[in-house]
């Protein structure tokens, strides 16, 4: 003795396969269209931050190489450049003066006073000593 038997017992179990199918379809369908909805969310954050980022850190250079070029601009302007004393005690003073204010601001490597020549008259450089100023040439 059966429940259910023949064509309505056929129906019922197509109906419940149609059902369970198209559940599956639908979870997985609305799973990858939530998965794409996040990850393009995160990524659209993520560039957000990128951006501001790098528009912070372009600030930051910006000013310091207004600030490098303002003390460079004091160092060309002082009075023994101006007139052309591109050596001597006094120059070499100042420039080791502008020298450490620049390494207070970023890291220089050296910084040095040519004549218009392009020979060397002072160099100051983190780590070594002064060289010969007449050996070398730009």
């Amino acid at each position: 003795m059966t429940l259910i038997s023949g064509k309505p017992m056929y129906i019922g179990v197509i109906s419940v396969i149609i059902i369970a199918v198209a559940s599956y379809g639908l979870f997985f369908f609305f799973q990858r269209v939530n998965e794409k909805s996040i990850r393009e969310s995160i990524f659209e954050q993520e560039l957000e931050r990128q951006i501001n980022s790098t528009k912070s850190i372009s600030l930051h250079v910006g000013s310091d190489l207004r600030l490098v070029t303002s003390m460079l601009q004091d160092l060309a302007d002082s009075i023994y450049l101006q007139n052309e004393m591109l050596s001597g005690d006094r120059v070499s003073k100042v420039l080791q003066e502008k020298f450490n204010q620049l390494n207070s601001v970023t890291k220089v490597d050296s910084l040095l006073i040519t004549d218009n020549e392009g020979i060397i008259t002072i160099h100051k450089a983190s780590g070594i000593g002064d060289f010969c100023e007449y050996r070398y040439l730009i």
